[in-house]
């Protein structure tokens, strides 16, 4: 990949993350669509299946991103580790996303 299809696929990302942040202000996660997602990002479906395998890896994309950005001390750390243990751990998606929705909520990123 060369500098410019990098950089464009960093800021396609970017877009994705804050897209289903924002989303997940006002819809719970297991409610939120690819094409929802696509519309906010302003993005096509064909951009977002480039770039992620489903709705899950770009949770855990936008996640790592906001873990990375809030530093290692904060804690998206843990809530992260705990996240990825559950879905490792064969949780049910839908287990392990209520988990995440209410730490998200408990650190007042998302609206209840």
């Amino acid at each position: 990949m060369n500098r410019t299809n990098g950089r464009i696929a960093e800021e396609s990302k970017k877009r994705f993350a804050g897209a289903l942040l924002e989303l997940m202000k006002t819809y719970p996660y297991p409610d939120i669509t690819v094409t929802q997602l696509c519309q906010t990002a302003g993005l096509s479906r064909r951009v977002f299946y480039h770039l992620f395998t489903g709705k899950t890896d770009a949770l855990h994309a936008c996640w790592m991103r906001k873990a990375i950005e809030t530093g290692p001390d904060m804690p998206m750390w843990g809530m992260m580790q705990n996240f990825s243990i559950d879905m490792m751990m064969g949780n049910a998606p839908e287990s392990a996303l209520k988990s995440l929705n209410k730490k998200l909520i408990a650190f007042d990123l998302v609206s209840e």
